[in-house]
This record gives structure tokens, C-alpha cells and sequence, in this order.
């Protein structure tokens, strides 16, 4: 049951912890009002928010599923486990698709109340009309609402591919120029452009991940990224 606290007083889901922050990354100009650690690496979710367990456009960290090594099917090399997400969040610039697209994307304007943050510590609920039968309960209980705590608004440490990276708030992002690090799940870490191959699933099918982007944020698609650039 939360709040768990320390020694201190201080709340365990308050912490933010260094090795959890990107050094690149926007501050909150102005502070975290809600007293929630925040992480600049989040987990690779799937998709979308959809209940798709053991789904083939499902991710590692889905949300509330156990995903063992021996679970990937599509290899440890070709499935990302963690992608860098900004402590601002990103939209997409004037004129650029904001969803099954890479890059076009900018940190969101509006100062540190705009800013859409992954918890650290704590697997907080959003959108949970599209979830509801794995909805997150909130700390004190609560399950309504899109948002547990808003301006900045608070997200789970996980993100959704089809929103590719530097693009939209759920999806991955970073201030580094041209795209974000990534953890892959056999401990490897390389960078991705945010110019990455996304066709997107509305171009490919449903059935499996579209493009190289979707194909490595799945464990059991059963696709073949290739070389991953």
C-alpha cells in the first residue's frame, strides 16, 4: 500500500534517481508540483494502450503481463526493452501526422505545466477507457479519468510505438538531435534516428509490426527488422 517512506518522511514514489536521467534532458522549469520521481527511460509497452496480451504488436513491458527472456520469440538483439523518453514530452510540429510517424516532432510548448513525464517509481494510470479491463489503480484507489495528476501530467515509465519517436507525447523522445538511446533486450544499447523505416501499421496490416520501428518493439510478431540502423 503507498505512501511507502523512507527514513526521512520522504515518499519511496518521490525519488527521482540519477542513473534514471537523461543529462540532456528539459528540466521542469519551475518543479514537479506532485512530488513523483520522474525517469527519462521508459519501457516499450506495444502498440497502443489496448489490451493485447500475447498479441503480436505487443511489447516487453506491456502493461501488467510478465514477459520472460524465454518469452521473445523474435530474438533479445531485435526487441527493445527501454527507449529515452524527454521530461517535456513532444508534439508534433505544424503539418506533421501525429501518429504512425517518426520524427517531425518538437518538445512541447507551455512551460513545465505542459510537460508529460514518465513516473520513476510508479506505474500511475492513463487512458484508462482503452484499458479497462487492466486498468492501473491510482495510489489512494482511484480509477477515473485520463489523467491521475495533470500540469505536468503524469504517465507510466512505458511509451507506445505507434506514435514513433520524436513525435507525440506517449511515444519515445529525446533531446539528443536526430533521434534517442535505446536498451535492447539483450542488455545492447545503440541510438536510433527518428528517421527509423515506420511505414505504419494502417499501410501493413495489423497482424505484426510495420516497418523496422514496429517490428523491433514486438517479442512475438515474428517479424525480421534487418539491419537496424
Amino acid at each position: 500500500m503507498l505512501p511507502q517512506t523512507l527514513p526521512s518522511g520522504e515518499t519511496v514514489v518521490s525519488q527521482t534517481l540519477p542513473s534514471m536521467l537523461c543529462p540532456s534532458a528539459l528540466s521542469f522549469n519551475g518543479g514537479n508540483p506532485h512530488g513523483l520521481g520522474h525517469s527519462n527511460y521508459a519501457g516499450a509497452e506495444g502498440y497502443d494502450w489496448w489490451d493485447r496480451v500475447n498479441h503480436p504488436l505487443s511489447g516487453v513491458f506491456d502493461l501488467n503481463t510478465g514477459v520472460r527472456i524465454g518469452d521473445i520469440k523474435d530474438g533479445t538483439s531485435n526487441t527493445l526493452a527501454v527507449v529515452e523518453c524527454s521530461t517535456q514530452g513532444f508534439a508534433p510540429n505544424p503539418g506533421v501526422p501525429s501518429h504512425q510517424h517518426v520524427g517531425g516532432g518538437s518538445p512541447r510548448t507551455g512551460g513545465g505545466n505542459n510537460a508529460v513525464f514518465r513516473c520513476a517509481l510508479l506505474a500511475c494510470n492513463t487512458n484508462n477507457d482503452v484499458h479497462s479491463n487492466r486498468v492501473l489503480p491510482n495510489p489512494e484507489g482511484t480509477v477515473g479519468g485520463f489523467w491521475w495528476r495533470s500540469a505536468p501530467y503524469a504517465m507510466q515509465p512505458t511509451f507506445l510505438h505507434c506514435f514513433g519517436i520524436n513525435n507525440n507525447w506517449p511515444g519515445a523522445s529525446s533531446q539528443h538531435p536526430g533521434g534517442a538511446q535505446a536498451v535492447f533486450a539483450d542488455a545492447s544499447v545503440r541510438f536510433l534516428n527518428d528517421t527509423i523505416d515506420y511505414p505504419g501499421e494502417a499501410v501493413t496490416g495489423y497482424g505484426q509490426g510495420s516497418g523496422v520501428w514496429g517490428a523491433i518493439n514486438t517479442y512475438i510478431g515474428g517479424e525480421n527488422p534487418g539491419e537496424i540502423p
